[in-house]
């Protein structure tokens, strides 16, 4: 046949006589724009004349013949599978299509009536009526419905197949009724809709009381078991396990084994109870029987007559590093040494660590240090890190109060002409600053080029580090404070220069009236900000 195409990529093997052909990079099943190579009523063989059905594709390198492979056998040879012609499968299509339209379905469909909310449905082969929706959802049709079987009476002259719903018939199910005939009271049997009701449920009535009287199906505690009633019963009490069972009680569910119960470590003055566990020598023991008295054994030996080992000690110091310390004898406190010089036993030093000790031992650094001592120190120390000064307008300083001299120094550019630096003191570690008309005073003398200008001082509410300063300009500044954390009045000793229409320089002499000691100190502006600068906190201890 001219338009004849076939498929024949891979090898295939198949056995004479054999239905099973198997490929060898075939790919049967892979689909190519979304169809297989190969389907079911193509033809195996053409390669040799003897085409024969495929029945089955079943995989990607397995086919299933319709027939028998006459021959001749192949193993891992070319082949052909010739390709059934679209239009043959189209005419297949269409035959089994009519055969389907022909079995009477379409007929049927064709002559019932269908109603508002009616659904078709098939009642036999070819043949189709028709169900209302209702009756799917509700599930029982009928025309009324009344309490009990008194109530039907009021339908007893309906007509033939009038229905009645009885809800309850006597016995707690419901049953639908219908007319035989029109005859007044001729009733059909009872179909029912609802079964019988079931048994009554347990009662759980909580732990036995021989006082009680319980029924049927009670629940009940007892020895650690729950029991279930078998029969009205008052003073009858569950049998003791292991029995199981009596004339008036049944085991319901067993109670658990016993757990062990941790008593700490053993005394020979406590009574211990089978399943408690001690701690003895640094092992631990399970008792075995109720006990007072007896000790567990001591290791190597395992167990006696009252106790059995549950967990063995570790050993001591076996290993590179471990230290072993005496069995009790020891102070609290006290520094520890080693004994010997194996460097694995120490023992009570019999030197207290005293709170002066601690302390000293804690200390950060030599000043800390020489403060614990009482040493007066004669060194400035660096108090924090350096603090950059852009668009800052105040610094605060607390928890000073272990330096009895400050010195804050470094340089700034006010942002706004008259913006002047000023130091207030705190006596709460920075809570508040003071800052009264009358708490600082302070004087000035001041060069400008070649003249020199004094200030007059007086009270003030901070004391400044500058009398005067211009927008733009950087000041270079540094200040001492005296008897920071005595109970004195603080000395303040400050100096500034910087370049106006020419060189500035001003010394300020002050006092922070207060004689208190003080903790915390603030530099702030009193106008705008600090455009740039650093500043610099340091301090003597004492």
């Amino acid at each position: 046949m001219a338009n004849t195409t076939w498929y024949g990529d891979g090898t295939a093997t198949v056995a004479v006589g054999s239905r099973t052909v198997t490929g060898t990079n075939t790919g049967w099943l892979t689909e190519v724009a979304g169809l297989t190579p190969i389907k079911a009523g193509d033809k195996y063989g053409i390669h040799v004349g003897r085409p024969i059905v495929i029945e089955k594709i079943i995989s990607d390198t397995e086919l299933l013949l319709a027939d028998d492979w006459p021959g001749p056998a192949q193993t891992d040879g070319p082949y052909k599978v010739e390709l059934t012609s679209p239009t043959i499968a189209a005419v297949e299509a269409m035959r089994r299509l009519l055969a389907s339209l022909s079995n009477g379905n379409l007929d049927s469909l064709s002559e019932i009536t269908v109603g508002t909310d009616d659904i078709p449905i098939g009642i036999g082969p070819g043949v189709f009526g028709t169900v209302n929706k209702a009756a799917l959802v509700q599930g029982v049709e009928y025309d009324a419905f009344v309490a009990n079987l008194a109530g039907r009476a009021a339908y007893n002259g309906a007509a033939k197949d009038f229905a009645v719903l009885v809800i309850d018939i006597g016995d707690g199910r419901s049953a639908l009724y219908f007319k035989n005939s029109a005859t007044s009271g001729d009733w059909s049997a009872p179909s029912y809709v609802t079964g019988p009701v079931g048994p009554a449920g347990i009662n759980q009535r909580g732990n036995y009381s021989a006082g009680t009287a319980y029924a049927i199906r009670d629940i009940v505690q007892s020895g650690g078991s729950t029991w279930i009633a078998k029969v009205a019963t008052t003073g009858n009490a569950p049998p003791t396990l292991p029995t199981t069972e009596n004339t008036q009680w049944l085991l319901f569910a067993r109670s658990g084994t016993a757990g062990v119960v941790d008593r700490g470590t053993y005394s020979g003055a406590t009574a211990y109870e089978a399943n408690d566990i001690v701690l003895n020598s640094g092992s631990t023991w399970l008792a075995l029987q109720s006990t007072t008295g007896n000790a567990p054994p001591v290791l190597p030996t395992e167990s006696n007559a009252y106790w059995r080992l549950l967990a063995r000690k570790g050993t001591d110091g076996t290993g590179i590093g471990d230290v072993v310390g005496p069995n009790g004898g020891v102070v609290d406190g006290r520094v520890v040494e080693f004994s010997g010089t194996t460097g694995k036993l120490i023992k009570d030093g019999g030197v207290s660590i005293t709170p002066f000790a601690k302390t000293f031992l804690d200390d950060s650094d030599q000043n800390e240090a020489r403060q614990t001592l009482g040493v007066v120190a004669t060194a400035w120390e660096k108090i924090g890190s350096e603090i950059n000064l852009a668009g800052q307008t105040a610094i605060d300083w607390v928890g000073l109060s272990g330096f009895r001299e400050l010195r804050i120094n470094g340089h700034f550019t006010a942002s706004v002409a008259g913006g002047q630096l000023f130091a207030r003191v705190s006596t709460d570690n920075g809570a508040s600053f003071l800052q009264s008309a009358s708490d600082y005073g302070y004087s000035s003398l001041s060069r400008e080029g070649a003249t020199v200008t004094g200030v007059g001082g007086g009270a003030f509410n901070a004391l400044p580090f500058s009398t005067v300063t211009m927008i733009s300009n950087i000041v270079k500044f540094e200040c001492h404070l005296t008897n920071f954390n005595k109970n004195l009045v603080s000395g303040f000793a400050a100096w500034n220069s910087f370049f106006a229409t020419q060189q500035r320089r001003e010394i300020i002499d002050g006092y922070a009236l207060a004689a208190n000691q003080r903790n915390a100190v603030r530099i702030f502006m009193t106008a705008g900000v600090m455009i740039d600068g650093i500043v610099v906190l340091e301090g003597i201890r004492g």
